[in-house]
């Protein structure tokens, strides 16, 4: 029961995630989103991605498996 549980909270947040990229357009948006990696990673690790990708969400796409399972659970 506990994982079912876990697992609707991390469905909940990738939803939560899933938002906010589709008004990742919105300036006040996107300086959350990038506050939000900036909070997630560190700031050096999110100045390094934000600086070799265009904006969070390319980012967010190109994480692997690990890294993004750790966002989402922190997002």
């Amino acid at each position: 029961m506990t994982d079912i549980i876990k697992q609707k909270g991390i469905l909940l947040k990738a939803l939560r995630l899933e938002r906010s990229l589709q008004g990742y357009s919105d300036p006040a948006t996107a300086k959350m989103l990038d506050a939000k990696l900036v909070q997630i990673f560190g700031p050096q690790l999110a100045n390094h991605f934000l600086s070799k990708y265009s904006d969070a969400e390319s980012l967010i796409w190109s994480l692997d498996e690990e890294n993004l399972k750790l966002f989402i659970e922190r997002f």
